[in-house]
């Protein structure tokens, strides 16, 4: 009775410590973003915008999502194991880092293209 009791206020006071800890995140991520804006000067650096070789590689990208969805319409589910899932882990990590660098590479900035 008693460690029921005791286990359910553990509970309620770890997630109320989970709620404070969240609460403070997001107050500290909006002072920032306030702080940030008022640094910024009046008349920003001009912001390159995407050209023919991101769009070409954002359709690429796109039929290449759209290629395995059409597909796993047509394949039967087979049981994945570990080693699939980490080749997909490592192969989604090597896009993305191919797109980070390719981006970079362009000289665009992503920073003030995500609108950070």
């Amino acid at each position: 009775m008693f460690f029921a009791s005791f286990s359910t206020a553990l509970g309620a006071v770890v997630n109320a410590l989970f709620l404070i800890v969240g609460v403070y995140i997001y107050v500290s991520l909006i002072r920032q973003i306030a702080a940030r804006r008022s640094t910024i000067a009046l008349e920003p650096p001009p912001v390159r915008n995407f050209g023919l070789a991101e769009a070409v590689l954002a359709i690429a990208l796109s039929a290449w999502f759209l290629l395995t969805v059409v597909l796993s319409l047509y394949v039967q589910p087979r049981p994945l194991g570990m080693r699939d899932v980490i080749a997909e882990l490592l192969f989604r990590i090597g896009l993305i880092l191919f797109m980070v660098v390719f981006l970079k590479f362009r000289h665009l900035d992503l920073s003030a293209l995500g609108g950070f």
